[in-house]
């Protein structure tokens, strides 16, 4: 009997011992366990963020070299979603990585400290085992608690920074936007004449498609092409004007005037006759703003240069220029910074051959743009007829595309004034009223009577009914002593105020 009650004793005391010293150990334990759970979840975090070795990184999603889906062909950026999946994939790396732990640490507990049988040599044995069974679930428990914290903090902190980002990316939009309002940029393809909202680029390394380049989940400031070896700038303000664009609306693509959205643009379509002289008047046009002191002059894309580059010398010659290509009328796009006045974006559209091509949408489109509009006479054609069908066939397409041309100019050239008694054409005589043409310094009105008398007051009657404002020029697109004739000058002046002054 005194040997039970011993024992009872004995394992009472064991008991009490166990329990005054089972605080600290759990404590001590726990603690530990905690720390190496939470030691998992930080360098686990580290390896999926790339730290200290980049190639542990998780790969971007969804990385195409191609435009698909909707989706552009750049990396997104990584606020959007790529935080996100690493946060995902940090969680779902340290919850296997540290069951396994525990379940390690547990099972090596039980086989070491609790298995076996309960003899009165092995309590205390026992007793220690259970000690660390309740310090690994207390540490457990308190990892658990520690990376829940962790992972809510992170998921608010990158909610809070996408959520700037998005901000931020508006705000750039907005401000871009605005910059261009108050500076009267409006883009405009030179092909369809469709309003361009922001244009298209191509990536310079592999010349994939990007259509919305604009700040947004590609990248803020600047975006990454998919094929990894081109960074490009988000916005024109930033320098996008400096890549190639291209006009983005399905069916067209072409490329834009270079710079692109760094001018105000002006449209003038150039319209008249078959051989009333237009692509004649439209190169010397040029070449009169080219002598203009300190006004630049620059072709905004290659195809531009290219025909300039055709027609420059049969002007300078005073020889026959070269026919306009065939196909739907295109703008040719000239930059003119004058030396006092603003820099803009000329847009030429010169309708070759006789009526303007009006068999698609893209080809008259460039009316319902354009607020000053130049109708080309010649008086030794004998056109009058064709030249009232074409003037009713652009006034017809116009309206047709919901423009009033009562809050628009027009500039009549009257045209091939030096083909006969030289440039000056004094003594030329023409139209029916056999009266000769007004001086070449006559103002407008002496020239609309002149038309008038020579058989063509039915086309300035209707001139003056469509039009808000009609003005009448005697033009010479000749050069003489190695200079343009003044007419086209003044022509000029009127069509761009600011443009140029005489030399």
């Amino acid at each position: 009997m005194a040997i039970i009650i011993f024992v009872l004793f004995a394992c009472l005391v064991m008991i009490i011992a166990a329990l005054l010293i089972a605080p600290p150990i759990i404590l001590w334990r726990g603690s530990r366990q905690a720390w190496r759970c939470g030691r998992l979840y930080l360098t686990t975090l580290a390896t999926v963020l790339g730290v200290p070795d980049p190639a542990t990184a998780a790969q971007p999603r969804l990385l195409r070299h191609h435009a698909e889906g909707g989706r552009e062909p750049a990396y997104e950026q990584y606020l959007y979603t790529q935080a996100w999946l690493d946060l995902r994939r940090a969680l779902a790396e340290v919850v296997s990585a540290g069951r396994a732990q525990v379940s390690d640490d547990w099972s090596r507990t039980v086989q070491d400290w609790v298995s076996g049988p309960w003899t009165f040599s092995r309590l205390w044995h026992h007793l220690m085992g259970l000690i660390l069974l309740a310090a690994i679930g207390l540490g457990t428990g308190l990892a658990a608690v520690f990376i829940a914290i962790i992972v809510v903090v992170q998921a608010v902190l990158v909610a809070v920074l996408a959520a700037l980002g998005v901000a931020a990316a508006r705000g750039l939009r907005i401000v871009d936007s605005a910059l261009l309002l108050l500076r009267g940029i409006r883009m405009h393809c030179p092909s369809c004449s469709r309003r361009v909202s922001y244009p298209s680029y191509r990536c310079p390394a592999c010349d994939a498609w990007h259509h919305d380049i604009r700040p947004g989940r590609y990248g803020v400031l600047r975006r990454w092409c998919s094929c990894g070896e081109q960074s490009m700038p988000t916005l024109l303000l930033l320098g996008s004007h400096e890549m190639r664009a291209y006009c983005p609306h399905p069916g067209c693509g072409v490329q834009l005037a270079d710079s692109s959205g760094t001018a105000a643009e002006f449209t003038l379509p150039i319209l008249g006759a078959a051989g009333a002289g237009k692509t004649r008047l439209m190169t010397a046009l040029v070449m009169a703003l080219e002598e203009c002191p300190g006004t630049a002059v620059t072709p905004a894309d290659d195809t531009t240069a290219r025909r300039l580059d055709e027609l420059r010398p049969a002007v300078a010659g005073n020889e026959p220029t070269p026919p306009t290509p065939s196909g739907p009328s295109r703008a040719y796009s000239v930059y003119v910074a004058p030396p006092a006045g603003v820099r803009r974006l000329i847009h030429l559209f010169d309708t070759g051959g006789g009526s303007p091509s009006f068999a698609d949408l893209d080809a008259r489109r460039f009316l319902g743009v354009a607020d000053t509009f130049l109708f080309v006479i010649d008086p030794l054609s004998g056109g009058g007829r064709a030249a009232k069908d074409i003037l009713d066939l652009v006034a017809q397409q116009a309206q047709g595309l919901g423009k009033n041309l009562r809050t628009s100019r027009l500039a009549v050239a009257v045209t091939r004034t030096d083909g006969r008694g030289g440039a000056g054409g004094e003594g030329w005589e023409g139209g029916e009223g056999g009266r000769g043409l007004p001086d070449p310094q006559a103002g407008s009105t002496d020239i609309e009577r002149w038309l008038n008398d020579s058989g063509l007051d039915h086309l300035t009657r209707a001139m003056r009914m469509l039009f808000g404002d009609v003005r009448y020029f005697r033009t010479a697109a000749v050069v003489t002593g190695a200079r343009v004739d003044s007419s086209v000058l003044r022509l000029a002046r009127w069509l761009l105020p600011g443009t140029g002054e005489d030399a």
